[in-house]
C-alpha cells in the first residue's frame, strides 16, 4: 500500500513538513528559470553541470540542505511509515517530487533510473534533479537501515517458533500444494494461527517432486556451515536415481523453483516482515552448492535441532503418495515436541495428523465430492501411511478406517524403525 500524501498531516506531522519543504523547494526553482542548458548531460555517474552562479543558487543549495535536514530529524517517522505501508522512503520521496513537476522532468527522471543520460533545458529541471538525487542517496541509507533491521528480526522470529508447530507449518509451506494466489498471480501458500502467519511465494511456479526431495535432502546435509555442498552422484544414490541426464536436468529445474521461493513470516506484534529467500545456488562440474541466506541459516539450525527425517523419504513418490511426507514430518515434529512427555508415547489423533495436510477437508469432501469420505479422506490416508512402510509401522489404537464416524476421532500409534529418539541416551550421546 503506498502512502497517500493526503493524509499525511494527520498521521506525521514531521512527515507533512518535509513534503511541504519539497514542494517549495520546487515553487522556487521553476521561477529561477532565466537560462537554458544548451548541452549539458546529467546521469547516475556523470558530473553535473550547473550555468554559472545565478541569484537563486544560495538559496537553492541551502534549500537542499534543509530537506535533508528534515529528513534526517524524520527518519523515525519515515521507517515507521515505510513499514507500517509497505513503500520505500526512496520510493515515496520519487513520488512526491514526481507530483510537482511536469510530464517532461519525470520522464528525465525515469532515464536516470535507468542509467541513461538526459538532457536539460532549465534550470529549474537540473535544480530539482539535484534535491531528487541528493534526497535519494540519504533515502536509499534509510532503507538499507530498515531491511538490515528487518533481517534481525527475521532471525529472532525463527527463534521464537523453531520449538512450536510453527516451524512446522514452516516445512508445510515447501512440501505442500498452494492454497493461495498473490496479486501478481503467483501460486502461494499461507498459514494463519493466533498472531502467527507465514506466506510462502512461488515464484516461478509451484514445487515439483524434485524440489521437495532437494529440500529435503538439503536438511539432511545441514551440518551447520551456511554452504550445503553435495554431488550429483551421491544425491542421486540416496534417490535410487539412475538416469544421470535426466537428474541432472530435474536437479536445476527443482533448485531453481526453491531458490525463486519467497517467504514472509508476520510476528506476534503485527509487524510484517521483508521477503526472503532460503538460499542461492551454483552447480559446476555436477557439484551442487547452496549459500544459504541469512534467514535460511536461522532456519536450517532451528530445524536441524527440532526435526529429525529419515533417509527414507528420498526414496518416497510424491506423485503415487502426494501426503506421505508431509505426515511423516509431522510425525517427527509432533515426536520431537513430547519429547520430554515419556507418558504420551507415539499415539496420536488422526485429526490431528490429517490437519493442515492436502488431503481434503470434511467440509469440502460434503460439499464438493459428493459425501465420499472414505475414499477421498479416510483410503488417502491409510495408502499414504502405508508408503512410509520403510520409515514407520502404524495401527489403529481406538476407531478405525471403516466408516467416517469411526475414523473422525480415531487414534493411530506410531512404531519408528530407526528413531534417535528412541535409542539409549548413552548411544545417542556416543553419535
Amino acid at each position: 500500500m503506498r502512502f497517500n500524501i493526503k493524509d499525511i498531516k494527520d498521521e506525521s506531522p514531521r512527515i507533512e513538513l518535509i513534503i511541504k519543504r519539497i514542494e517549495d523547494y520546487i515553487q522556487e526553482a521553476k521561477k529561477g528559470d532565466k537560462s537554458s542548458l544548451a548541452s549539458s548531460n546529467i546521469g547516475e555517474d556523470v558530473d553535473i553541470v550547473l550555468l554559472p552562479p545565478q541569484p537563486h543558487d544560495t538559496a537553492y543549495f541551502k534549500g537542499i540542505d534543509e530537506i535533508e535536514k528534515l529528513m534526517e530529524e524524520g527518519t523515525d517517522e519515515l521507517m515507521k511509515m515505510s513499514r507500517s505501508r509497505h513503500e520505500s522512503i526512496e520510493d515515496f520521496i520519487t513520488r512526491v517530487i514526481k507530483k510537482q513537476v511536469n510530464n517532461d522532468t519525470k520522464l528525465k527522471l525515469e532515464e536516470i533510473l535507468t542509467g541513461k543520460e538526459a538532457s536539460f533545458r532549465t534550470q529549474s529541471e537540473m535544480q530539482i534533479i539535484m534535491l531528487w538525487m541528493q534526497a535519494r542517496s540519504l533515502s536509499r541509507i534509510m532503507d538499507r537501515a530498515l531491511e538490515a533491521a528487518s533481517k534481525e528480526k527475521q532471525i529472532d522470529l525463527f527463534k521464537k517458533c523453531k520449538n512450536s508447530q510453527e516451524l512446522s507449518a514452516f516445512n508445510q509451506a515447501i512440501i505442500s500444494d498452494p492454497n493461495t494466489e498473490d496479486k501478481q498471480g503467483n501460486p502461494c501458500y499461507t498459514f494463519h494461527q493466533g498472531s502467527f502467519k507465514l506466506i510462502a511465494r512461488y515464484t516461478k511456479g509451484k514445487l515439483n517432486q524434485e524440489a521437495h526431495m532437494l529440500f529435503i535432502y538439503s536438511r539432511m546435509m545441514y551440518k551447520g556451515n551456511p554452504i550445503i555442498s553435495f554431488t550429483v552422484e551421491d544425491y542421486m544414490a540416496h534417490r535410487g536415481l539412475e538416469s544421470k541426464h535426466r537428474t541432472v536436468r530435474q536437479i536445476k529445474r527443482g533448485l531453481e523453483k526453491l531458490a525463486a521461493t519467497q517467504f514472509e513470516i508476520t510476528s506476534k506484534d503485527k509487524t510484517s516482515g521483508s521477503l526472503f529467500s532460503l538460499f542461492g545456488i551454483h552447480y559446476k562440474n555436477n557439484v551442487i552448492r547452496l549459500t544459504l541466506t541469512p534467514e535460511g541459516q536461522a532456519y536450517f539450525q532451528g530445524a536441524r535441532a527440532f526435526t529429525y527425517l529419515p533417509t527414507g523419504l528420498l526414496l518416497i513418490d510424491s506423485q503415487k503418495n502426494p501426503h506421505t511426507i508431509p505426515l511423516v514430518m509431522k510425525l517427527s515434529n509432533l515426536k520431537a515436541m513430547n519429547h520430554r512427555k515419556p507418558n504420551k508415547g507415539d499415539t496420536y489423533k488422526v485429526s490431528i495428523l490429517i490437519e493442515n495436510t492436502d488431503i481434503p477437508t470434511y467440509q469440502h469432501v460434503k460439499e464438493k465430492m459428493g459425501r465420499r469420505y472414505k475414499d477421498k479422506i479416510i483410503d488417502v490416508f491409510e495408502r499414504d501411511m502405508n508408503a512410509s512402510a520403510d520409515i514407520l509401522c502404524w495401527n489403529y489404537t481406538e476407531g478405525s478406517g471403516n466408516s467416517w464416524k469411526e475414523f473422525k476421532d480415531a487414534t493411530v500409534s506410531i512404531q519408528w524403525i530407526d528413531h534417535p529418539q528412541d535409542k539409549p541416551a548413552k548411544s545417542r550421546e556416543a553419535k
